[in-house]
């Protein structure tokens, strides 16, 4: 999963409806069949309590629009409790959940009639030895009906950096609890990452929103600066931590998460129209609704804390999706050309009919099946930058250039598929010569030719042979088929 940016609606500090100043709001949930939104404050301002607000946003999930948001219905007094970090909605339709860094950590659960209750089952070391201000943080439903709470930071008898993730039943039971390892620091200059939110995408897997507060000003553009991190997490067969009271690096496996998305890695700058690290105190994550092209989609919301050094409240979209879409492209013109200085030839760049990346490197291998003048097959290693950010100004590098022979020295030709060796040995192609081939270019200088089925020797249409190769990672066993 990758998480990439698609727009924002910003609301400035002093906005207000219905005599409420829209600010602090530090959770954010999402009704598909209403198209509306929910989010709440976390404590009141100008003599008003906390709140829980109704939305609705124009053009948010369209990259080339500018977006607008529209309150709605009059916000829900929260007065009876404060500190509200984390609201979903309740998936039987009564109402919704919110979660407290109160004195005591608690949940509360909003029924639909105006009336809420108070969940009596918070585990009692989430009660007992929570970090004031640093607890019951975020949030989620799953599909089955289970809930998910999480701490800000962990509970002052762990280790530091370890942070319960609990999980209820869906009759309101505490059926485990995960531990989940916070970066720290988070940024130069600010504080540790904690769990601001969680996000569940299905029934094991999560969305886990980490950030460090930075009341920092930034030089430039005199705001605060915050970096905010999303990582997926499997609990799928995640140690049950729920019994273990002290959790440390020797009694305990942490779950495994993987970096979806961070505000600094490519940089959105630009992007927010700010600078460089600004991805405000972002705090509340939810789903939104799924787009045209299949993906998935995420908002953001962040809570200015009515400060002024965070002068406005953002809306961020974000999309999501095992599919392939379009970021960028890098266009050549057809008589570009690159003279390598090793040699002095000069070759002109065309003909392109295969390319593979090496992670390790971060470089390319692409391959000319007739280098024009040449009648032989050539091969770049490149470099490419900017070409996974959408809206960055992609760049070439050629590092070397490696015209094609066989092992005895003859040119090779018509070469149509490259692949780097599985086991670091150089790099293997297939050929459409008048004999269908298999060639290993090993780092060492030598060549190999592979043996081809005869039916493939013997069978293929001219021209239409060996197109096409794959060499799994950690296998480097070839899989070849004919181009029809």
């Amino acid at each position: 999963m990758r998480l990439s940016y698609i727009n924002q609606v910003d609301l400035p500090a002093d906005f207000t409806y219905d005599g409420y100043k829209i600010g602090g709001l530090s959770g954010i949930d999402y009704d598909p069949v209403t198209d509306t939104y929910i989010a709440q404050s976390d404590i009141g301002a100008d003599g008003k309590p906390a709140a829980v607000y109704t939305f609705k946003f124009t053009g948010l999930y369209d990259s080339k629009s500018n977006p607008g948001i529209q309150f709605e219905k009059t916000p829900i007094d929260l007065s009876g409790i404060n500190d509200v970090e984390s609201i979903r909605m309740d998936p039987k339709g009564d109402g919704f959940w919110v979660t407290t860094e109160e004195t005591v950590p608690s949940i509360y659960h909003y029924h639909a009639d105006g009336t809420y209750t108070k969940s009596e089952k918070v585990p009692d070391n989430i009660k007992t030895a929570s970090q004031p201000s640093k607890n019951l943080k975020g949030s989620t439903f799953t599909p089955d009906g289970s809930y998910f709470v999480s701490l800000e930071r962990n509970l002052t008898k762990d280790q530091t950096g370890y942070t319960r993730i609990t999980k209820f039943n869906i009759d309101g039971d505490v059926i485990a609890q995960y531990a989940y390892y916070t970066d720290r620091p988070s940024t130069v200059g600010a504080t540790s990452n904690g769990i601001s939110e969680i996000l569940a995408i299905d029934n094991d897997r999560l969305l886990v929103l980490e950030r460090g507060y930075n009341d920092q000003q930034d030089p430039l553009t005199g705001q605060s600066v915050t970096r905010v991190r999303i990582y997926e997490i499997d609990l799928n067969h995640a140690q049950n931590v729920m019994n273990i009271s002290n959790l440390t690096s020797d009694n305990t496996t942490l779950v495994d998460k993987t970096l979806v998305f961070d505000s600094m890695s490519p940089s959105i700058n630009g992007l927010l129209n700010t600078s460089e690290n600004r991805f405000d105190n972002i705090e509340g994550m939810a789903l939104g609704p799924k787009l045209a092209d299949g993906r998935d989609t995420l908002v953001l919301v962040s809570d200015n804390n009515y400060n002024i050094n965070q002068n406005k409240t953002q809306f961020v979209s974000l999309a999501f999706g095992t599919g392939l879409h379009y970021l960028n492209q890098l266009d050549l013109p057809f008589n570009y050309t690159y003279t390598d200085l090793s040699s002095g030839a000069t070759y002109q760049i065309g003909g392109l009919s295969g390319i593979d990346y090496n992670p390790q490197t971060d470089t390319y291998l692409v391959e000319v099946d007739h280098q024009p003048g040449m009648d032989q097959s050539i091969v770049y290693e490149i470099k490419l930058t900017g070409l996974f950010d959408q809206n960055g100004n992609p760049n070439i590098e050629i590092l070397r250039v490696v015209p094609l022979f066989n092992a005895q020295g003859g040119k090779i030709y018509d070469a149509e598929s490259i692949r780097w060796d599985p086991k670091g040995d150089g790099f293997w192609i297939t050929t459409e010569e008048t004999v269908p081939s298999i060639y290993h270019y090993h780092t060492d200088g030598s060549v190999s030719k592979i043996a081809v089925p005869d039916n493939i020797v013997t069978g293929v249409q001219s021209n239409l042979a060996l197109k096409g190769q794959h060499s799994p990672q950690m296998d480097p066993i070839m899989s070849l088929w004919n181009e029809i």
